[in-house]
C-alpha cells in the first residue's frame, strides 16, 4: 500500500521530444481541436486520417506519449495520421459523432454507451488493465493512513465522466464519505497533480498508467493513499459513418503496433467486441443519465 511512484525510463527521452517539439512551434498550448505534428506529409491527393485522443493528459503529454503509435500507424496506412482530442469529455463525445474523425480512443464505458446508442463499432480494447488509487505526498502519508483520515479531505480528479471517477464515486458512497470527501474536477491529470503539490486538494485520484504518462518527475513521489481495484486503459471505436474497409485497415494496423510497458499510450491492443467490456456495463449506465443532464458549472 506504500509503494512510491518511480519516473519512468523514457522520462528523459519524453523531455527532449516535447523541448523539440515546442523549439519548432508544433506543440500547442492549448488543444480543443489542435493536430498532432504530422511527420510525413500526407500522399498525394489522400487526406489525412484524423483520429480521436481521450483527453486525459495535458496537450502537450498527450501529443508527445502518443506520437510513437501516430508514426507506427501512418507507416501502415500509408497516410497521414493526426491526432485530436478536446477540451473535456463532453467534447470527446461530440467530436467523436462528426464524420471527419471517423476513429477515437474513448473509456471503455462511453464506448459501450456510443455502442449501444449511438451505431458505433468496438474494434480493439487495450491489453493494459492499470492499478487505479488515490495518491497523495510522502509528508502526507501518514496523516491520512489514519482510520476515518479521508473524512472531510478534498480528492482531484480529472473529468467526472471518466471511469476512475465513478469508481471512486461508488467506493466513496460505500464508505460512507458521500457528505464529507469531496470531489474536486481538473482539466487533466497533471492539473490534478498540480492542484495536490499546491496544497489545494490532500489527495489525487489516478491510474497508475496515466501518472506514468506524465512528463519527468511530475508524478514520480507520489505515495499510494488506497487501492482501487484495477481499470482498463481506453479502447477504440469507429463511428456510424466509418467504411468497412477503412475500419478492417486500421485495425489491422492498430493491432501490429508492439507496444510494450506499463503505459497507456505503450500498450497493445487486442481486436475485440461489446462481451469483452460487459462487466463496464453499469458505468455506461451512470454515464448516459449525467450526459442527459446539464454539465455542472466549474
Amino acid at each position: 500500500m506504500k509503494r512510491a511512484r518511480h519516473p519512468h525510463p523514457m522520462a528523459s527521452n519524453r523531455r527532449r521530444w516535447v523541448a523539440a517539439l515546442a523549439c519548432a512551434g508544433l506543440v500547442p498550448a492549448l488543444l480543443r481541436a489542435q493536430p498532432s505534428p504530422a511527420a510525413a506529409p500526407p500522399a498525394q491527393g489522400v487526406a489525412p486520417l484524423r483520429l480521436g485522443l481521450t483527453p486525459f493528459l495535458s496537450p502537450r503529454s498527450l501529443l508527445v506519449s502518443y506520437e510513437p503509435l501516430r508514426l507506427h500507424l501512418q507507416a501502415r496506412l500509408g497516410r497521414a495520421v493526426v491526432f485530436y482530442s478536446a477540451r473535456d469529455f463532453r467534447a470527446l463525445l461530440q467530436h467523436a459523432r462528426q464524420p471527419e474523425q471517423p476513429f477515437t480512443m474513448m473509456p471503455v464505458h462511453l464506448a459501450l454507451m456510443l455502442v449501444e446508442d449511438a451505431g458505433f463499432k468496438l474494434l480493439a480494447r487495450s491489453a493494459l488493465q492499470s492499478p487505479l488509487a488515490l495518491w497523495t505526498l510522502p509528508d502526507r502519508l501518514q496523516e491520512l493512513s489514519a482510520p476515518g483520515a479521508l473524512a472531510g479531505r478534498r480528492v482531484a480528479i480529472a473529468d467526472p465522466l471518466t471511469l476512475a471517477a465513478l469508481r471512486l464515486e461508488r467506493w466513496r458512497a460505500e464508505q460512507g464519505l458521500e457528505a464529507s470527501m469531496a470531489m474536486l474536477p481538473h482539466p487533466n491529470l497533471g492539473a490534478a497533480v498540480l492542484s495536490l503539490r499546491r496544497g489545494e486538494v490532500d489527495v489525487v485520484l489516478a491510474p497508475e498508467a496515466a501518472l506514468r504518462e506524465l512528463p519527468g518527475t511530475t508524478g514520480a513521489d507520489l505515495q499510494l493513499l488506497v487501492d482501487l481495484g484495477t481499470i482498463p486503459s481506453p479502447c477504440w471505436i469507429a463511428g456510424p459513418g466509418a467504411k468497412a474497409a477503412d475500419s478492417a485497415a486500421f485495425l489491422t494496423a492498430l493491432l501490429s503496433f508492439q507496444g510494450a510497458g506499463d503505459r497507456s499510450s505503450a500498450a497493445r491492443f487486442v481486436q475485440a467486441v461489446p462481451a469483452d467490456l460487459a462487466r463496464w456495463q453499469p458505468f455506461a449506465n451512470i454515464a448516459r443519465e449525467r450526459l442527459r443532464k446539464p454539465p455542472p458549472l466549474r
